[in-house]
């Protein structure tokens, strides 16, 4: 038997959840920016680690819905079915990123622990560009599944109501 985590999700929560990395990681990346300009503010450091991790768990069940709505999605042919092998090694891509940015962040923070202010430091910078990155990743991702949503009536009950 083998074991995918994916099948526990509904098939329909895909579009629910895709939101909450967007929503999380672009705001990181503000926090992230805002860290250089305000060194003195300690917090900001703390809640851009918060962000990055919870933005980045959060894309990773979004990835995982994904898989399950698309396994659950009538087959998808033509141009369509490029877009959608797109989507997915974008989304992959961009729950890489993440995860990159997720462990250097926690890095940063643990080695920063004990500063009374934000220090700029090679640690800080990669964190920043994987942060960013996720971001870039994430949306182009986005992009690809409005494309698959708008342009080619995926996922969408159409007839209904």
């Amino acid at each position: 038997m083998d074991f995918n985590l994916a099948s526990f999700l509904p098939t329909s929560i895909h579009p629910m959840v895709v939101h909450f990395p967007i929503a999380l990681l672009v705001t990181a990346a503000l926090f992230e920016a805002g860290c250089l300009v305000f060194r003195g503010f300690l917090w900001l450091d703390r809640a851009a680690t918060a962000l990055v991790t919870l933005g980045g768990i959060s894309a990773g069940v979004a990835y995982l819905s994904g898989e399950r709505a698309a396994e659950a999605a009538a087959p998808v042919a033509g141009v369509a079915q490029g877009v959608l092998a797109d989507h997915e090694d974008l989304a992959l891509l961009t729950l890489i990123a993440s995860g990159i940015a997720i462990v250097l962040r926690l890095f940063v923070s643990w080695l920063g622990r004990h500063d009374l202010e934000v220090h700029l430091g090679i640690f800080r910078l990669a964190a920043l560009t994987a942060v960013f990155a996720a971001v870039a990743l994430l949306v182009l991702t986005a992009y690809h599944g409005g494309q698959l949503v708008y342009d080619h009536g995926i996922g969408v009950a159409l007839g209904k109501g």
